[in-house]
């Protein structure tokens, strides 16, 4: 009897994201291009498959499984799961995704921001393989950010977006804060429970107006100060 070998496969990474945490950039914190990184579980959420006329939209549950390794990137062998959690890989050319990046800490993040999107590559064990270039990430802080004590150099604004004159938190929903100085400005996307968070650094410090829709705030923001704005009630 002929003992049988099996046979020996190796998957080869098909996309590597660099993720970097714009607050502690805004910090300055000083060291390695670990210290900035991205801190915490992030879920790959798959958007799309494909470019052009071979896009597939996908639902909700579908993601992207990734690892973390030495260095603090999140790589992905190619490898995609369903929402009934089945795995499957596709087999043949590189494949352009399209992701939106979620985490405890921060704000969701569509990847890509707007172009050209990721792409997954090393997915034809027959072809030779292809260095990947690593795909870079900007994540900013969400409502649940673990922020470091009283704010120094920067201000926070908090907030949430109310569905009618009961106070129900609205659904998802678009809020975007002006400043009026130095031009800065930042839209926030919110989720199911209507909060929202910005980060404003000091030299855009004043008044500072927040919409949603046709809701709109203006408040008067003080360097390194923590401001709670008033609720935007959407009709």
């Amino acid at each position: 009897m002929t003992a049988a070998t099996a046979e020996r496969r190796v998957l080869l990474p098909a996309a590597i994201f660099t993720v970097t945490d714009t607050f502690v950039v805004l910090r300055g914190v000083d060291g390695t291009a670990a210290a900035r990184q991205a801190s915490g579980t992030l879920t790959f959420q798959l958007d799309a498959l494909g470019s052009g006329a071979a896009r597939q939209a996908l639902g909700p549950g579908w993601t992207l499984p990734v690892v973390r390794g030495a260095s603090g990137a999140f790589i992905s062998d190619g490898t995609v799961t369903d929402p009934g959690g089945s795995r499957r890989r596709p087999i043949g050319p590189a494949l352009a995704v399209e992701l939106t990046i979620t985490g405890s800490a921060y704000r969701a993040t569509p990847v890509p921001a707007p172009d050209p999107a990721p792409t997954l590559v090393n997915l034809d064990p027959a072809q030779p393989p292809v260095a990947v270039v690593p795909f870079p990430v900007q994540l900013s802080p969400g409502y649940g950010y673990p922020f470091p004590g009283p704010p120094y150099g920067y201000s926070v604004l908090r907030g949430e977006v109310y569905s009618g004159a009961a106070g129900a938190p609205a659904g998802p929903t678009q809020v975007t804060a002006t400043a009026a100085a130095g031009g800065w400005t930042d839209t926030y996307p919110t989720d199911s429970t209507g909060q929202w968070l910005f980060v404003l650094p000091d030299a855009q410090a004043g008044e500072v107006t927040v919409t949603a829709g046709p809701a709109r705030v203006t408040v008067t923001v003080a360097p390194s100060s923590t401001v709670a704005v008033p609720p935007l009630i959407l009709p």
